[in-house]
């Protein structure tokens, strides 16, 4: 079966430039793993995990990207 490693507290997450930059998407990536971890039922059941991560990926509103722009370096 395919695996997906990820890591957190990597070395990325203590450069406090590049820690701005992907800010934004730190926030994203949260949202999106808060809706697997309450839907995991979902995931288990699907036999293609690309096709789960992409309904994750589609919780996410055009609001809560806007939000999330705007709360990146890029807004600014």
């Amino acid at each position: 079966k395919n695996s997906v490693i990820i890591m957190d507290n990597a070395r990325i997450h203590h450069d406090e430039e590049l820690v701005r930059l992907v800010e934004s998407l730190e926030t994203a990536f949260s949202s999106i793993k808060a809706w697997i971890k309450r839907h995991r039922y979902f995931f288990d059941s699907s036999d293609d995990p690309v096709y789960a991560l992409e309904v994750a990926c589609a919780h996410i509103t055009s609001n809560m990207a806007n939000g999330f722009f705007n709360a990146s370096i890029y807004s600014k």
